[in-house]
């Protein structure tokens, strides 16, 4: 489009429906020649260069849609699909009348063909080399047309299946012949297949090698996904081995060597396979491997990485995906091992009708091989069918390089294989291009025709969002990289407690399995296959690899099994709950007095060490009170005083209370667990949990304690009993300037700390913000906090109080910190003006209202006063007071601030304006009557047993906290 000049197409009112909430707004759109597609509250007078910021701003390029509508609420409405920044989303509009919406939809075509013509004729003009340059560069300059259905002649039916069909097709324009992959929509949908769907559709587009089937397009008509694919005809090899019962080691060494080139490609791209199988290695006409069918492939999983996912084919699975462990690149080398296995012996190395049974064989079966078999073939195939993935071929840092460097492989010459210069010693039949003698004949006799017809205009399936980004086109491009990492260490001495046999119930597998455990004094808790010899301790492997900690539980499980229990202990750094059972009573009780004395001891060690610190940070700092000395134990709700009640919600109450060890005072805040799942709100909950005891600040309330009983979550909080400034402000209807400066400066230093810990409050209103006793902010209610958001980060999720909602949260936008300093504008505005800025009982016209009404101020406000609220209340989070790189220093060098040592305030020098009335630590004169007055019990009675629920409820198994000795409470 360089050297164009930029023209209006059409201009004028469109409604535009809300993407959050479903009412239309009127917006004046400008669409210019260009593609920019912008909406404003009012016709701007400057068409180009406007001083109004557009509310919507989005982009129509070459591959945009604009549809009629088919939703009845709004006559006259259009679709059109375009970009927003560089994502493509869908965006509702209507006219007034059915002409007016023919103009806009022609205006939005015409500037589609127009952009099309400039494409391509940007390219014509360019060298050979500049244009491939600019392809490599950027997608969007050189994007041939999508393909339809109209395209391809259809020729043969290859296969069927649930999802669809393979067809072998021409494509007219070249009369190449290809593979078309058709799956229908809707059982894609329904079989919850999406994700493997789209993921097989990116790795194809970004992958290219010649062990791996190639992508020529993918295209979407209304009601099915179409991959079109290279022809590979020379059939799976499973088909090959089935006729031949056997392949030779030559011929087996002569796949495998172009398997693992594939894979390691793969790997070298981040993408684990998963589903290596005869079935899915198809062989071309010259003989040479093609791996297909990438729908279970996980990406981003380089050395070291895990995913956690049970997927595969049942005989394929590497045992760490059977156990419930995470596991990583190596099950692509465990698939290896299998298919290797099965063309040199001609079956597979573990096999059961049964799954149950064939689970357990390949998780503690040995594997066997035919005595015919070489030295260096039992070698490979014993290596890559490893156990331990760490132990695998392939399972360390080089990955593919280990295998190829195996001596099986020795008369492999890598880069001959690679350019396909050795010739493979089974060539297929082929007679010709569309030969179809190796895919069953009782699909290939079949009319290639899809059934119901299929509709085939792109645009009818524009509003299945689930496949927006799925058709594709070439590009000019190869990916050459790996990566590599470095294993993990052990180290440490240690005597065994106890060892022999349990039974452990499979955590996928419900079956129970014969494991020899041994319990170490250092925590280790392993288990093998059989019981391992003292001497080969240290070099076998163990089966379970689990550990026991300070703050591991315990519980009898006879409900599960006779003489069951269940120990909740560390796999890795992850809490998980385990099912053991003995063969007696006595022998259960003998294991679980064992690891009560490992947790014990670990826990007489956690003090000594705890105190040793302690000791040594005495040495340099004052005495600390006696709460900060308290010993690092976890509570009970044996261990508090119930005073009073300070208030009551839906998911519980909180309770003034006295810790009986120390006589301290604190807030508990307890909530209901069957409440918080019923209504979803574990996330939030566990968020709280974490921010608590990640934070430290004088202007956020600090976390004591939390623990939980069998059906209850307990927060000990500092008791903050200045009341919320809700409170006080609707006492005294307006604060002054100065204390609003004050309030506002402290508010600021609280959510610049929160932002430096890379977490987003997101619900900052004047309920969430108390006074203590010496009359500092002190701000509360994390659970609607956003971790890992950092400038530049963002997050969709639409939460918060109404009033309080920032316009990109309305807005279908990502949002990012920036919505912390809309709400800090809110609240000061509302400090000093005595009211919100924007306010409807009717939410649909409140949220109208943050979107496009302007703020206004009362007249008696300061000109600095209305600077900032001016810019904190900024609708674009990108020019909002904050919302730049510089986040909180902006808001603090902001002239409305220049009275403020921000030194001192952090330290709480500066004076108060106004200080609460508290006469005692127990005082509550600024809680409700109605809640204090009510004797502060549990109704039902609250089981205390921490392990009761233990078996109960996994979703809060990390949940309880209590600080190191030292601890930064105050």
């Amino acid at each position: 489009m360089a050297g164009r000049e930029v023209t209006v197409v059409k201009e004028g009112w469109l409604q535009k429906r809300g993407e959050y909430i479903k009412n239309w707004r009127p917006r004046w759109f400008i669409l210019y020649s260009d593609g920019s597609f912008r909406g404003f509250k009012n016709k701007p007078e400057d068409k180009f260069k406007s001083d109004q910021d557009p509310l919507n701003n989005f982009r129509i390029d070459a591959d945009a849609h604009v549809i009629i509508a088919t939703d009845k609420s709004k006559k006259f409405g259009f679709i059109v699909r375009c970009l927003q920044i560089t994502t493509l989303i869908e965006r509702n509009l209507a006219t007034d009348t059915e002409t007016e919406r023919v103009e806009w939809i022609s205006a939005i075509k015409k500037v589609i063909s127009y952009l099309k013509k400039a494409q391509v004729e940007e390219f014509d003009h360019l060298s050979p080399k500049t244009a491939e340059a600019l392809a490599f560069a950027s997608k969007t300059h050189q994007k041939p047309s999508l393909k339809t259905m109209e395209d391809f002649e259809m020729l043969k039916v290859l296969g069927k299946g649930t999802f669809g069909k393979v067809v072998l097709c021409r494509e007219k324009s070249t009369d190449e012949i290809f593979a078309m992959k058709i799956l229908k929509k809707d059982v894609i949908v329904a079989k919850d297949e999406i994700t493997h769907t789209l993921t097989e559709n990116r790795v194809l587009q970004s992958t290219k090698h010649p062990f791996l089937t190639q992508l020529k397009y993918s295209f979407q008509t209304a009601d099915r996904l179409c991959f079109v694919m290279e022809y590979v005809n020379g059939g799976e090899l499973f088909f090959h081995l089935s006729v031949e019962k056997m392949l030779t080691e030559e011929r087996t060494r002569f796949y495998g060597a172009e398997i693992t080139l594939a894979i390691g490609y793969l790997h070298s791209l981040g993408v684990v396979y998963r589903d290596l199988k005869l079935e899915n290695l198809l062989l071309d006409r010259d003989g040479h491997i093609k791996l297909t069918d990438f729908g279970l492939c996980k990406e981003e999983i380089s050395y070291g990485a895990t995913t956690r996912t049970f997927c595969g084919t049942p005989e394929y699975l590497a045992p760490e995906v059977l156990e419930d462990n995470d596991y990583g690149r190596a099950v692509d080398w465990w698939g290896l091992g299998v298919v290797m296995y099965e063309m040199m012996c001609g079956r597979l190395p573990f096999y059961s009708r049964d799954h149950e049974v064939l689970f357990e064989l390949i998780l503690v079966e040995e594997v066997k091989f035919p005595s015919r078999l070489s030295t260096l073939a039992k070698d490979l195939l014993d290596r890559l069918l490893t156990k331990a993935p760490e132990r695998r071929l392939g399972g360390g840092p080089d990955g593919v390089e280990e295998v190829k460097a195996h001596p099986f492989f020795s008369v492999i010459n890598w880069d001959d294989l690679y350019n396909k210069k050795i010739t493979p010693s089974f060539v297929p039949n082929i007679k010709s291009e569309i030969d179809t003698k190796y895919f069953a004949p009782e699909f290939t006799g079949e009319e290639p025709k899809l059934t119901p017809p299929d509709a085939d205009d792109p645009d009818a399936g524009v509003g299945n969002l689930h496949f927006q980004d799925f058709s594709f086109v070439p590009e000019r491009e190869e990916r050459v990289m790996a990566e590599k990492g470095a294993p993990p260490k052990e180290s440490g001495d240690r005597l065994i407690v106890k060892e022999g046999w349990l039974q452990k119930r499979g955590e996928y597998i419900k079956n129970w399995r014969p494991r020899w455990f041994i319990l170490y004094s250092d925590g280790s808790f392993v288990g093998f296959k059989a019981k391992p010899a003292a001497a080969d301790l240290a070099l076998q492997d163990p089966l379970n690899n689990f550990r026991i900690n300070a703050n591991v539980q315990q519980l009898k499980q006879d409900k599960i099994k006779k003489n069951a229990f269940s120990v909740r202990c560390l796999q890795f750094t992850t809490f998980v709950e385990r099912n053991l059972c003995t063969e007696t009573e006595a022998e259960r009780t003998e294991w679980m007095s064992a690891i009560d004395q490992v947790v014990k001891t670990l826990k007489d060690a956690q003090r000594k060490e705890d105190s040793r610190v302690q000791n040594t940070e005495d040495a340099n700092t004052s005495p600390k009170s006696p709460s900060e000395s308290v010993k690092a134990t976890q509570k009970t709700m044996e261990d508090f005083e119930m005073l009073k009640v300070l208030g009551k919600g839906t998911f519980g109450k909180v309770v003034l209370c006295r810790e009986k060890s120390t006589d301290e005072i604190f807030a508990m805040k307890i909530l209901k667990k069957d409440v918080i799942v019923a209504k979803d709100e574990i996330t939030h909950t566990l968020t709280e949990n974490r921010v608590l005891q990640s934070t430290k600040h004088p202007f956020l309330t600090q976390l004591k304690y939390s623990f939980q009983t069998a059906d209850r979550l307990c927060f000990v909080m500092e008791y903050v009993n200045g009341g919320e400034l809700f409170f006080h402000l609707s006492r005294e209807r307006v604060f002054t300037e100065d204390r609003t400066r004050f309030y506002g400066s402290e508010i600021t230093l609280a959510i610049e700390y929160l932002h430096s810990l890379g977490v987003v409050y997101r619900d900052l209103k004047l309920e969430n913000l108390l006074l203590d006793r010496d009359g500092h902010i002190k701000l509360t209610d994390f659970g609607l906090c956003k971790e890992e958001i950092s400038y530049g980060a963002t997050t969709r999720t639409f939460c918060g109080t109404p009033e309080y909602l920032a316009p990109e949260v309305l807005e279908d936008n990502d949002y990012g910190r920036a919505v912390d300093w809309w709400g800090l504008g809110v609240v000061m505005y509302e400090m000093m003006c005595g009211r919100l800025p924007f306010y409807s009982r009717d939410h649909e016209v409140l949220f109208e209202l943050i979107l496009v009404e302007e703020v206004k101020f009362p007249a008696r406000l300061s000109h600095l006063a209305k600077s900032l609220l001016g810019g904190l209340l900024t609708k674009l989070p990108e020019k909002r007071l904050g919302g730049g790189p510089d986040g909180a220093e902006s808001i603090k060098k902001h002239p409305f601030f220049g009275s403020i040592n921000w030194d001192d305030l952090f330290q709480r020098k500066v004076s108060v304006p106004f200080k609460p009335t508290i006469t005692n630590e127990v005082d509550t004169q600024y809680f409700d009557e109605d809640f204090t007055k009510e004797e502060p019990k549990l109704t039902p009675p609250d089981a205390d047993d921490p392990q009761a629920g233990v078996g109960e409820n996994v979703h809060f198994q990390d949940f309880t906290f209590a600080p190191e000795s030292g601890s930064n409470f105050k």
